[in-house]
């Protein structure tokens, strides 16, 4: 009942993320293909996402929507993650305001059995909007949050986008802020675009181009570690 070719066809990865001895190939509609790249004789698994976002069809949205409501991810003990957000009661909004803010988030961690090495999906996590508490951190909007990325170090927070003040799709403010979503509380935020006119220590010209095109690309944006798998000092 599977048709590989058709499968490949369709298949194209917004994501690619390293996992114990696989490297892994995420697509939000598709799943992710799981290859052992130190097996003498590399193998393709292929593994469906516990959840998928509603409406969210590959010809009408873009790749950008599905990295705005989904992530995959490692964190400590090499725990893969799958965060997902949706929002307005299971359905995509391009305007926000009042009938459309509310959103959830849900986590999955993956558990692998030991014996023969199954996969399964386990739901660790639920969160409302409305449960997050914003106790200190009164200056932040009350905006939906945005492109999810999982801690590589806390296996409870998300880290998110949160924007101020949007037009045309564009947020003149934005910060990135860590959320433990076991309890609902910002942990942290910090300031990602300051106005048109400011970003990080650019200033002119320079800040104005980044200002417009850093909410198009976040992910290029993202800062990353390299993998502690990675030898940078081998010959291979």
């Amino acid at each position: 009942e599977f048709d590989l070719g058709e499968f490949f066809r369709c298949f194209d990865a917004h994501a690619v993320v390293p996992f114990r001895s696989y490297l892994c190939w995420v697509d939000y509609s598709l799943g992710i293909l799981f290859c052992d790249v130190f097996d003498e004789s590399p193998k393709l698994l292929h593994l469906e996402l516990p959840a998928q976002l509603p409406q969210l069809h590959r010809e009408v949205m873009g790749r950008a929507w599905a990295e705005a409501y989904h992530a995959v991810g490692v964190t400590e003990g090499e725990v893969m993650k799958f965060v997902k957000l949706v929002r307005d009661k299971d359905e995509l909004s391009e305007t926000t305001g009042p009938a459309t803010d509310a959103f959830t988030i849900t986590s999955w961690s993956l558990k692998i059995t030991e014996s023969n090495g199954m996969m399964k999906w386990e739901q660790d996590a639920f969160l409302r909007s409305s449960e997050i508490g914003f106790d200190g951190f009164t200056h932040l909007p009350r905006t939906p949050l945005e492109f999810p990325l999982i801690s590589m170090y806390e296996p409870s927070v998300v880290y998110f986008m949160i924007g101020h003040d949007q037009a045309s799709y564009m947020y003149n403010k934005v910060w990135i802020v860590a959320v433990d979503i076991s309890n609902g509380k910002v942990k942290s935020s910090s300031a990602y675009i300051n106005g048109v006119e400011q970003v990080g220590d650019l200033c002119g010209e320079e800040a104005l181009y980044f200002a417009k095109e850093k909410p198009q690309c976040y992910t290029s944006f993202l800062p990353a570690d390299f993998a502690k798998h990675l030898n940078l000092f081998g010959t291979r």
